[in-house]
């Protein structure tokens, strides 16, 4: 799902959901360029991740839900100030 709050300036939740047999699932934030910020795995079928942008610069990011190796849905994530 797309992240709240969209731009992000504390804390940003990103909530998924994936099927019931999916044997791996991680959620990938990137620069716009595609260079890998930050990988998270996902334990649960259902949930949300929370990230604290603070830690990343002002600007727009991508991240997607992967699924078994695959890419299943990416979304924009503005940082501001």
């Amino acid at each position: 799902y797309q992240n709240v709050p969209n731009p992000a300036t504390g804390e940003t939740r990103i909530g998924y959901e994936t099927r019931e047999n999916s044997a791996s699932a991680r959620i990938g934030i990137y620069e716009l360029d595609g260079k890998q910020v930050d990988m998270y795995s996902l334990e649960d079928r259902k949930g949300e991740i929370v990230l604290h942008p603070g830690e990343l610069q002002a600007g727009m990011y991508l991240y997607s839900l992967i699924v078994d190796g695959k890419i299943i849905d990416t979304k924009r994530m503005v940082v501001a100030r």
